[in-house]
């Protein structure tokens, strides 16, 4: 008796969940929002985060370049990936810093310096990802 209950108190509940869905969607088509996907209703709040300027870009990677890491690059070059590195989002410069690294690292002795290519590589390389990403 008590599956009984159980059960027809479940079927209620989901009877009472899918209408409320269904309220939505007739609020959603009268307010000329179309069908919008489950997924999308259930994000409360958009959050507009814009890309950081050349300004910002700089800041970035002064910050992110650690005073140890072992940088063959001149401030000219710097402002060259600065703008190279335009709509790349702080956490994208980020991987640029990583990768370039990383590059670096492969190489031995002297050359293990990180250069101005080791960056244009890493750049070219997350632009490239980044796009891939937008195109799923």
């Amino acid at each position: 008796m008590d599956d009984l209950v159980l059960a027809e108190a479940t079927r209620q509940q989901i009877d009472s969940l899918l209408q409320k869905v269904k309220l939505h969607e007739i609020l959603y088509e009268n307010f000329g929002l179309g069908k919008v996907d489950l997924s999308v209703r259930r994000i409360i709040g958009h959050i507009e985060m814009p890309l950081p300027t050349k300004q910002g870009r700089m800041q970035l990677y002064q910050k992110m370049i650690p005073a140890e890491y072992p940088l063959g690059i001149t401030d000219e070059e710097l402002y060259h990936i600065v703008c190279h590195s335009e709509g790349l989002s702080g956490a994208e410069i980020l991987n640029v810093v990583i990768n370039a690294a990383t590059f670096a690292l492969n190489r031995e002795g002297i050359q293990c310096l990180v250069r101005l290519q080791d960056f244009e590589l890493a750049i070219e390389g997350v632009k490239k990802a980044k796009k891939a990403n937008c195109q799923i």
